[in-house]
């Protein structure tokens, strides 16, 4: 691996061991009864250990046992804390998380969480589906998916829909300009907004865009002002004419409802020559599509789909049409070159 990478993900770990110490220390002082934030903390130390365990090489044997017994015996005074509380869960029930059998007829158990355990995380810890899924099961590798976690919020409306889970994080402009100032100044000097928003991430902190695009303007406003000036150059899309290259692709934006829809343009009129919407994505389907399509609008010289196994028999008929070594079918991963995004169907 890289050694500079090495340094830099290192550096960002003891940025978060320090913090992770530090918020496990203030809960034990101010947290007792607190049951939901204590596990959290714990939860939290094991993961350090964790880490501390596989980047264990790079650090000085006597520093990394001794933050290792530390961090051991900071973890074992939590779970003290954390048995003292006693069964204090808000709804009433003894753990966060029940399983459940499915049904008569058996299979995977159905996952069952405390909407009062939830409740109280979010508000008052603001974590996010993923580190709720991650604590349900504390010291194992089992975990909750951040899909059911969500699903879990809106049944119970912690959250409302299309509304992130997890809270932007609470920090005075002043402060964030100086962590932006360290990881422009140890990080990475040629910093953009969405590098800075995934290292202010990396670091604990969640951000707005919009507001690491404002400071970041403010803290080099050189070198946003040279980056917003490089302009991505498009590429001109050309063709020889009707029917000399149609573009096929499928959407399956609706897949969770059973439905499919495959679509054929025309590359020179943007046409569209085939659309229809189906029941699966079979070879069989796009070819009953492209075949209702050439009776419609003739046999293309050419057709450019992506390396979908759906668009193999279309390939194969393409090409016993027109013959081989010519390009009848072009494999490739944007579809509709013209526009460079698959969608176009759609908004024809």
């Amino acid at each position: 691996m890289d050694n500079g990478r090495d340094t830099i993900e290192l550096l960002w770990m003891k940025e978060r061991w320090v913090r992770w110490v530090q918020h496990a220390e203030l809960g034990l002082r101010t947290s007792c009864g607190e049951r939901a934030r204590l596990r959290f903390h714990s939860w939290q130390l094991g993961k350090m250990i964790r880490q501390i365990h596989q980047v264990f090489e790079a650090l000085d044997p006597i520093l990394g046992q001794a933050l290792l017994d530390e961090v051991r015996h900071l973890r074992q005074s939590v779970e003290e804390a954390v048995a003292a509380c006693g069964p204090s869960i808000p709804s009433g029930s003894l753990e966060p998380v029940k399983l459940e059998p499915s049904g008569p007829q058996g299979g995977r158990p159905r996952i069952i969480i405390d909407p009062g355990f939830l409740r109280q995380v979010v508000d008052d810890l603001h974590l996010d589906a993923v580190k709720i899924g991650q604590m349900l099961f504390p010291g194992t590798d089992k975990h909750v998916s951040a899909r059911t976690v969500r699903q879990h919020l809106l049944r119970h409306g912690i959250r409302q829909p299309n509304k992130p889970t997890r809270r932007f994080s609470e920090i005075r402009d002043n402060d964030l300009l100086g962590v932006m100032e360290y990881v422009i100044t140890e990080l990475q000097p040629n910093v953009g907004a969405v590098y800075m928003e995934g290292a202010l991430l990396h670091l604990g902190f969640h951000i707005p865009r919009d507001r690491v695009r404002s400071l970041l303007s403010q803290l080099v406003p050189v070198r946003t002002a040279i980056r917003q000036e490089t302009v991505a150059v498009r590429r001109k899309y050309t063709n020889d004419g009707p029917n000399h290259v149609w573009h096929l692709d499928g959407q399956h934006e609706l897949v969770s409802f059973g439905i499919v829809v495959h679509g054929i343009t025309d590359g020179y009129s943007r046409a569209v020559v085939g659309l229809r919407a189906n029941s699966n994505n079979r070879p069989e389907t796009m070819l009953e599509v492209f075949e209702e399509a050439t009776r419609l609008a003739g046999v293309p010289n050419k057709v450019r789909g992506d390396r979908g196994g759906e668009n193999i028999l279309v390939a194969i008929m393409i090409t016993c049409v027109r013959g081989l070594n010519r390009l009848s079918f072009i494999w490739g991963t944007l579809v509709l070159t013209f526009s460079q995004h698959p969608h176009q169907i759609t908004r024809s």
